[in-house]
């Protein structure tokens, strides 16, 4: 079994990789972690003198996402020392990549989170774990979490969903 998992910075990608470290996994099961940049094409770039600003931030990018998946493929391996564990650092639209990535390794499952948006915050900002459970040609788990507030404190409940491709 193939089980990609997308990762970035959120809670939301936290919630996820819980739920892959909380499960319960056969031994031939490999995991792939990746994260997407997304950044501005070049052609979108009008001025020729910020293309040097822009490989460098993409560099930085680049290197501060690697150190990330590295210690998310750490996480997993200690956890699970007898699967493989590989990592990717990808650039692109998130979803699309995503959907890309998932094809080109043959995933069974791709598993990640989601911050539940809903309304015109969704509207604006899409929803990446829509796309890719509409679109994917395997199995996708969408954790998410629903933050709860209580009297002054906020809590965080994790649900989950399992869709099956269509």
């Amino acid at each position: 079994m193939k089980v990609l998992i997308p990762l970035d910075k959120t809670f939301c990608s936290s919630v996820a990789i819980d739920s892959v470290l909380n499960g319960l996994w056969s031994a031939d099961t490999e995991f792939e972690i990746i994260t997407v940049i997304e950044f501005i094409p070049e052609h979108y770039s009008s001025y020729a003198r910020y293309l040097d600003a822009y490989y460098e931030a993409e560099q930085h990018l680049r290197h501060q996402a690697e150190k990330f998946i590295e210690s998310k493929i750490q996480l997993i391996a200690n956890r699970f020392p007898h699967n493989r564990v590989t990592g990717n650092v990808m650039i692109g639209p998130a979803a699309d990549t995503i959907l890309a990535r998932a094809e080109a390794i043959d995933a069974n499952l791709i598993v990640l989170g989601t911050n539940s948006r809903k309304g015109l915050n969704r509207l604006m900002l899409g929803s990446v774990a829509e796309k890719v459970a509409r679109c994917a040609r395997c199995a996708v788990e969408i954790v998410r979490y629903k933050q709860v507030v209580q009297k002054g404190t906020q809590t965080k409940k994790v649900l989950r969903e399992s869709l099956e491709p269509a």
